[in-house]
């Protein structure tokens, strides 16, 4: 048989009142909340400062620093945080340059050499300002459609203009039998 520990000596020769024991359970049950209580404000400190739709802490720094939005590398790839340029952002959403110039955005370098950087948005807060603007997005696609005719019409003014009434092939003639 190995002889007891020191610790186990100590132990056995301290006799605990019914009232020590109880005071010791309620400090564990208090220190146990209190672990508790310490998990939930890191879970909830994580949350804050981690993406914004998972919690994830390891977040895009650039869409941080641009847009001040929290969002891991994982959500960062979802149409939501998809970057527009400033031209595609007014094709897509009809959105004048006024428009543009009060949303956040961020400036990158112009890959096609050009001396100015170009400005990207976030296609959630254009969505948002071509809804505030257009009213629905069914409405932006019958204002592309007009639009759409509107130049038709104009190119076909100017072409036509070009030739005789009876050198444009693709117009009816009228009969001459009349």
């Amino acid at each position: 048989e190995t002889p007891p520990s020191k610790q186990e000596e100590r132990n056995s020769k301290l006799e605990l009142t019914p009232e020590q024991r109880k005071r010791i359970a309620q400090n564990r049950l208090q220190a146990e909340q209190r672990r508790r209580l310490h998990d939930a404000k890191i879970q909830q400190a994580k949350r804050e400062e981690g993406c914004r739709e998972c919690g994830n802490i390891q977040i895009d720094e650039a869409i941080k620093k641009w847009f001040g939005i929290h969002v891991c590398n994982t959500h960062r790839q979802s149409r939501d945080f998809e970057l527009l340029t400033a031209t595609d952002a007014t094709k897509e959403y009809l959105l004048p340059k006024s428009t543009l110039k009060v949303l956040p955005s961020m400036n990158k370098l112009n890959p096609r050499g050009f001396a100015h950087p170009m400005k990207l948005y976030l296609r959630m807060h254009l969505e948002s300002a071509a809804e505030a603007r257009w009213g629905s997005e069914e409405k932006i696609e019958e204002e592309k459609a007009k639009r759409r005719r509107a130049a038709w019409e104009r190119n076909y003014k100017g072409a036509s203009q070009c030739f005789d009434d009876d050198e444009i092939p693709y117009k009816k003639k009228k009969d001459s039998s009349d």
